[in-house]
């Protein structure tokens, strides 16, 4: 509850009773009208339509919630957190943020020609590969667009297989003997296509991580591999030596506003003696 004696502003007290609602899951995101509205917080608290909009501009900058205008305020969800220490697959990173409904929509296998991933196999480029084009989806909702070829051999193998559940690490290795053991990343930012905004369901402005992989059996490149990546989804952690898991805290604190800039507003302006319990601006209460 609010403590009008404290020396905490009040919009930042509010700030915080909100905040732990988030991160206890009070509060999810996905469900309409799950976040009060600023009349709701204002009956509920006791408090003044300004100092609930501070402490919604606080969340905001936080990257906690967004606001739609005409359709209210909205719960962001958490991005999913990738470590880069090793390969990887986001099945894990589904799993330890609560997800377990993770699938992948096959839009394309086929043989075609492709001279740009020929050379990344070292194959000859005027030689057919294996093209796979693949959609993740995270809990009914599309993250990752994902493009991949392998020599013929390897694609007709696992064209066979279900590939709509099941990694295709764990395939190769099951299917061939075939274990990726290591490889190369490349990760850039830029703005989607038209085509990837539709298939990703991403608003206009939104851009997107585009990842460029080739993957290494030994020394032997046996896969090319171009994902686009929802920026408002993912994050991509790198743990230096000497990290630990008990290290990650900030992380998580800070994920949202890494993956998500606030849609408007800025933080609230602190003044230096804001500890001292007054406010941003003169009237919050």
């Amino acid at each position: 509850m609010l403590e009008r004696r404290s020396g905490l502003p009040m919009w930042r007290q509010l700030a915080g009773i909100l905040r732990r609602q988030l991160e206890s899951g009070e509060l999810q995101p996905g469900e309409a009208g799950a976040f009060p509205t600023e009349q709701a917080l204002v009956a509920q608290y006791g408090v003044s339509r300004h100092t609930v909009r501070e402490a919604l501009r606080d969340l905001r900058s936080s990257g906690l919630i967004e606001r739609h205008r005409g359709l209210g305020t909205f719960v962001v969800r958490a991005p999913l957190e990738q470590p880069l220490r090793t390969i990887y697959s986001i099945a894990p990173s589904v799993q330890r943020y609560g997800g377990d409904a993770e699938h992948s929509d096959v839009l394309k296998q086929e043989l075609e020609v492709h001279e740009p991933a020929a050379r990344a196999l070292r194959i000859d480029p005027h030689e057919e590969l294996a093209a796979l084009e693949r959609l993740r989806i995270v809990d009914d909702e599309p993250v990752m667009l994902v493009q991949s070829w392998y020599s013929a051999r390897i694609g007709r193998a696992l064209f066979r297989e279900d590939l709509r559940t099941r990694s295709v690490y764990e395939l190769l290795a099951a299917s061939l003997d075939l274990k990726v053991t290591g490889g190369r990343e490349r990760i850039r930012a830029s703005m989607p296509t038209e085509y990837e905004r539709g298939m990703l369901h991403m608003p206009t402005g939104e851009a997107v991580l585009r990842v460029e992989r080739i993957g290494l059996h030994g020394e032997v490149p046996v896969e090319y591999r171009l994902s686009v990546v929802r920026g408002d989804r993912f994050v991509f952690i790198a743990d230096w030596p000497g990290a630990s898991e008990a290290d990650a805290d900030w992380q998580r604190s800070a994920a949202p506003s890494s993956a998500r800039a606030p849609r408007e507003g800025l933080a609230p302006r602190v003044q230096r003696n804001d500890d001292e319990g007054r406010t941003p601006t003169s009237d919050a209460q």
